[in-house]
């Protein structure tokens, strides 16, 4: 498995081995002169089976299929030997005292085995030494002619094989490579070693061979990659390990294809091992051997030296004689003698092998990486991470991958060469979708939640033209999607969406939520990937299970800085710097890609590659200073300009810069001609300083760079120059506020387009008239037309919050009146609570109803603004009562909702006062357009429900009494309406003991959606879903189980697909119920869970009680009382705080019963219950809480089992 006879010691694929290749041979026919000799030619043609061989050698590569394997005597000549390197490496160990001269006559002993005193060396030598010893000597040398590689070399690239793969460790095959048979243009550099798992996985797919360029694969290594060197005993274990792609390879190398074997000697042991292994693996052994083999014979020829080539390596050997001198040097001249002839014979009936262009998908759109990614530099020190990615990529299913790293380290490239070296990887065009989320270091950016990426990606997935309202229904579709497609989805500026560089947590609910459907059941063919300045905290339970992987991206080192800059430098014009002047550049600017591609893009376009010294004025620093440094390098004009791009967040549109020109900050651009403005766009784009689009006759008409560079401008000319920064801001808001008036109804992208505008409005000081445009041409009326229609509440938060100086909401910019500030916050607290933000939400609007009750105390009515009236609190505070329901917060949701009351009590007073003096609308609630009747209608139904769920059933339903008796009288209805109609028939289910009055409530509910239908409210699914889970629950109580659970389902699909109910769990715990009840455990569960899982994610702590009150019970049927005995702790931590019973006495009889069923459960007796019995008897007739009577005396009789 490891040595080599005739000198050449050879090893199984790894990398280009430019280590013993051509070495004595090459140097012996250059001595002798033997190319084409009679004497030699005569004598291989002679060897009995040579000429029969040789024609299947022929075959072989006419084919167009063949693949060489390269041992070292293809590099002997220029590189040492096998033998000769042992000896080379035992003698350096003893002569640094590190081994004794002993040690060095066993380890170049013959009858020791190579690997057996390679990992001797290796010991003695130390990891450290060894890796640099060991490459030293394979660096590049020429040989007599000049070239870095040998005759040898380059006929084997002449005679067209498929591919290559090499024991060697040197660069002959490269350099001939590039001198015989260039690869085609962009095709890279397509060598690779063992360690290179998407290599290797190319090779396997036999992909690799599609580019038109000849693969190179180092088997065991390549010298300027230490870490890939094979020569000890444990680096052979480690490559050769089973399950390895590298393993699978050789085996499918052999069973597969045609291989021709070259510089190898005549008993290696590499060769041993691939017979035992590969062969057997392969299916055997043909009839006929499947492979050729040209073969130093060192020995007289025998009939069973051919027979044990076919037998022990199904390959036909094509013998040379070698001759070997007096000082034992071996001339493998004959050898080029073949290839000479091979060559010509080829040539004269050769066929060149045409890979069939691949089919591509239609279903989902072709994957482009951003324009500012596009470019000829190959990516530096980056092999392991797309090793990674490609792993990822081919894995059966794909983790999600997270990569990270510093502004400026390149991981938007690294992605994009992931893509554009696709065609390498597969046979098919890449596929899916890339978005890059906007910076949101500039306050202009356009929207950072992610509705527009949703539309974007729903769109590239081909889901159609209708997109889904509801945000949640959004996001199962793109899951759904995903798991359809064998795609890439790439996630770019995830920074810019997440809280902070602490915690890492993705900000925006729904993106998250779409992550955790992938982690939790992840594709089985899209890789997910996502970049972002900042490591993710919130999925890492993923990791352990191999769901989740991160990347990181790091500063690139000295010599990868340097390679880098050498790149840059060739691509541009003038002298490349030394070496060590690269390094101590690369030090300098930290390794930081960016920072050396727009220096080196500086230095040899602007100053020939000559280093100006004002550079190492300013040593290495952080991105401002290095800047400033690379600002004394541009003119006025090229300042100019990167300056306008920093007003954006994103890339400016030829739209934006015509109106920037008729601004301050345009002045000088505006006077330059337009052959002076290519050349300023050539120029910032040889520096590295730009990239865009430009049309099919080369005009630009979109401008780019990389967000650090619009940072470091933007700030600057909003530090230095404010009144300049304000009149470009301006003259964006007014030129694009008049373009959007003039729409209609606007839809998505115009939606977002015209959010962008109010935040020019802001950066420009214009709050008033940025209200205004967002107020009566966005939002429109007080639910929102962007909220409502389209669903855009992130987008909506995002542009409020631009009117206030913090998150707090307490600051509001100048310009702005109290009345519009009030509103402001109070769409803030709706959109917060559309958004399951209840805290926030609650906060919020706590903020909003003191601002509207000091504006109807100071009774500011003038002409022009809004009126605040009563019912307007009325409004505001029942809004905060429903969202401390949510939370649980049942004592202060009571209080809040009797002072909601009191004031639409007030309004319908002022209503009717109004009404004897003929205005009858005066007391209407005018910012939310409702009558005070029904305003005071739906503040009773608010405080019914606190009281309901603090226990005070009969209260309740007094208050919902006075409610329906206002309905009746002012709407002739006959039930109430939406919500509270729902809220009332769950208290009398509650109270409701027998057939016929759940029998009541359910046609109670049918009457309900009869109502809606003929009123004006549109019957959406968010009341559909509503009337429907309560006919459901009658229904389960009414123990038609079936029918329940399919009306159940309805109510599940029409809450979570309406945006004002997608938080509601209700539907799924009473579907749960009836499954449980239908023994339908696994199924009850999952709802459950799900249920819970939304609960503790948004804070609902109702939910999370009722729902652990109903998995207990689930979990005590199927007999896991230690689960069931966790939720109960949970339900009475929730419940109790500060040592005393909260208000959630509702769920209190429950609570008592299920202590009960779990001491039954855990004693295996009844005699320990009648304390709970007792307790829950007293709960339940304190609240005429009669529907539990049923399940009380159930368990009284001792049916405690369901």
């Amino acid at each position: 498995m490891q040595t080599h006879e005739s000198g050449v010691w050879w090893r199984a694929v790894t990398r280009t081995q430019r280590v013993g290749v051509g070495g004595c041979f090459c140097r012996n026919f250059s001595r002798r002169g033997f190319l084409g000799g009679t004497t030699m030619a005569a004598a291989w043609q002679d060897i009995p089976g040579n000429r029969d061989a040789y024609a299947q050698l022929g075959d072989s590569i006419r084919s167009g299929r063949a693949i060489a394997f390269v041992g070292a005597g293809a590099s002997a000549g220029l590189y040492p030997m096998w033998k000769e390197l042992l000896r080379r490496l035992a003698h350096l160990v003893v002569n640094r005292g590190l081994a004794k001269e002993t040690d060095e006559a066993f380890w170049i002993d013959p009858k020791t085995k190579p690997s057996q005193a390679a990992s001797g060396i290796k010991r003695a030598l130390g990891d450290g030494l060894y890796l640099e010893e060991l490459p030293r000597m394979f660096r590049p040398v020429p040989g007599a002619d000049g070239q870095y590689f040998t005759q040898i070399h380059g006929w084997i690239l002449k005679l067209g094989f498929q591919g290559i793969v090499t024991t060697n460790y040197d660069c002959g095959l490269i350099e001939a490579r590039q001198k015989v048979r260039p690869a085609p243009p962009g095709t890279g550099s397509s060598w690779a070693t063992w360690k290179d798992d998407v290599a290797v996985n190319r090779w396997l797919t036999r992909e690799v061979f599609t580019n038109g360029c000849c693969p190179i694969l180092f088997a065991h290594g390549y010298y300027e990659r230490p870490e890939t060197l094979v020569l000890a005993a444990d680096e052979y274990r480690q490559a050769y390990e089973n399950g390895q792609p590298f393993l699978e390879l050789i085996k499918s190398l052999w069973g597969r294809e045609r291989l021709v074997f070259l510089g190898f000697g005549f008993s290696d042991p590499w060769l041993d091992f691939i017979a035992t292994e590969a062969i057997t693996a392969a299916g055997g052994r043909g009839a006929a051997p499947r492979h050729v083999a040209l073969i130093g014979l060192t020995q007289p020829y025998t009939a069973e030296l051919r027979r044990s080539w076919h037998e022990g390596y199904n390959t036909d050997p094509v013998f040379y004689p070698v001759i070997t001198s007096a000082d034992k040097s071996e001339d493998h001249s004959a050898l080029l003698g073949i290839l000479a002839q091979l060559i010509g014979d080829v040539a004269s009936g050769g066929s060149v092998h045409h890979p069939p262009n691949p089919p591509k998908p239609t279903s989902v759109a072709l994957i482009q990486p951003p324009a500012a990614l596009e470019g000829s530099i190959e990516p530096i020190g980056r092999d392991a991470q797309l090793n990674s990615l490609y792993n990822a990529y081919n894995a059966s299913r794909p983790p999600v991958i997270w990569v990270y790293g510093p502004p400026g380290v390149g991981k938007s490239f690294l992605l994009s060469a992931f893509v554009s070296r696709w065609k390498e990887y597969s046979s098919t065009e890449p596929v899916g979708f890339w978005y890059t989320f906007p910076s949101k270091e500039s306050p202009a950016s356009p929207d950072i939640s992610s509705t527009s990426f949703f539309a974007g990606a729903l769109s590239a997935y081909s889901f159609g033209d209708i997109f889904p309202d509801n945000e949640m229904e959004r996001e199962v579709t793109l899951a759904n999607l995903l798991r359809r497609h064998k795609s890439l989805l790439i996630l770019d500026g995830l920074e810019n969406i997440q809280l902070s560089s602490i915690d890492g947590k993705i900000e925006d609910d729904l993106l998250r939520s779409l992550l955790r459907d992938v982690l939790t059941d992840p594709p089985e063919h899209t890789l997910v990937v996502a970049a972002s300045r900042y490591p993710l905290v919130e999925f890492q339970e993923f990791k352990d299970e191999g769901k989740y992987k991160e990347i990181e991206v790091g500063p690139l080192s000295p010599p990868q800085g340097a390679n880098l800059l050498r790149q840059l430098f060739q691509k541009g014009r003038g002298a490349c710097p030394t070496e060590d002047v690269l390094r101590e550049i690369s030090t300098d600017l930290g390794g930081n890609p960016l920072w050396l591609v727009i220096f080196g893009g500086i230095v040899s376009e602007r100053f020939g590659g000559n280093i100006p010294d004002s550079f190492f004025e300013n040593p290495r620093g952080d991105g401002p200073r290095l800047f400033a440094a690379f600002e004394r390098f541009l003119d006025k004009h090229q300042r100019d300009f990167l300056t306008l791009l920093g007003l954006f967040g994103r890339a400016m549109e030829q739209s934006d810069f015509e109106l920037l020109l008729q601004s301050r900050a345009g002045e000088r651009l505006k006077l330059l001609t337009d052959g002076e403005c290519r050349k300023m766009y050539k120029t910032l784009a040889d520096y590295n300083l730009l990239t865009g689009d430009k049309t099919d006759y080369g005009t630009w008409i979109r401008w780019d760079t990389h967000p650090r560079v619009r940072a470091h401008f933007g700030a600057k000319l909003k530090e230095t120059y404010p009144e300049i920064w304000r009149d470009a801001h301006s003259s964006l808001f007014d030129g694009y506020r008049k373009q959007a008036i003039k729409h209609g109804q606007p839809d998505l992208s115009q939606l977002a387009s015209m959010n962008i505008i109010v935040r020019h409005g802001l950066e420009a000081g214009r709050a008033k008239d940025s209200y205004s445009f967002y107020r009566y041409n966005i939002a429109k009326d007080w639910k929102g037309d962007d909220t409502e229609r389209l669903g855009l509440v992130s987008d909506a938060l995002k542009t409020i919050s631009g009117f206030f100086c913090d998150q707090s909401y307490d600051h509001a910019v100048e310009g702005l009146e109290d009345d519009e500030i009030a509103w402001l916050v109070a769409r803030a607290s709706y959109c917060l609570e559309g958004q399951g933000k209840f805290i926030e939400a609650a906060d919020t609007r706590k903020k909003s109803n003191a601002a509207y009750i000091r504006l109807f105390e100071e009774k500011r009515q003038e002409a022009g603004k809004d009126v605040c009236t009563a019912g307007d609190v009325a409004y505001g505070i029942e809004a905060l009562s429903g969202i401390q329901v949510r939370l649980g917060e049942l004592s202060l949701a009571e209080e809040s909702a009797r002072t909601a009351v009191s004031w639409a009590k007030k309004a319908t007073v002022s209503s009717r006062e109004s009404c004897e003096t003929g205005n009858e609308f005066e007391g209407y609630a005018s910012l939310f357009e409702v009558p005070p009747w029904l305003r005071e209608c739906s503040t009773l139904s608010a405080l019914a429900t606190a009281l309901h769920q603090r226990g005070k059933l009969q209260e309740a339903l007094e208050h919902f009494k006075n409610a329906l008796h206002i309905n009746e009288s002012r709407a002739n209805g006959r039930t109430l309406h939406s919500e509270p109609g729902v809220r009332y028939c769950a208290l009398r289910l509650d109270q409701a003991e027998t057939d016929d009055a759940f029998r009541s409530i359910y046609d109670y509910a049918l009457r309900m959606t009869e109502d809606v239908k003929r009123g004006a409210e549109d019957a959406t699914s968010h009341i559909k879903g509503l009337h429907v889970l309560i006919q459901g629950r009658a229904l389960t109580e009414l123990g038609d189980h079936w029918t329940a659970e399919k009306v159940l389902d309805d109510a599940v699909q029409l809450t979570e697909n309406s945006k004002k109910s997608q938080f509601m769990c209700e539907p799924r715990l009473a579907r749960a119920t009836v499954r449980r009840l239908r023994r339908l455990f696994d199924e009850a569960l999952q709802d459950i869970d799900a249920a819970l899982a939304r609960s503790g994610e948004h804070n609902m702590t109702l939910i999370n009680v009722d729902g652990n009150l109903l998995k207990s019970h689930v979990l005590l049927d199927i007999q896991q009382i230690d689960r069931a005995e966790e939720c109960i702790k949970k339900i009475q931590e929730y419940m109790h705080r500060e040592g005393e019973i909260d208000c959630y006495r509702l769920r209190l009889p429950e609570l008592s019963l299920l202590q009960g069923r779990l001491t039954v459960y855990r004693e295996g007796t009844v005699r320990y219950v009648s304390g709970y019995l007792e307790s829950a008897r007293r709960y339940i007739e304190s609240m005429g809480f009669w529907r539990l009577r049923r399940q009380w005396e159930s368990y009284n009789r001792g049916a405690w089992r369901l």
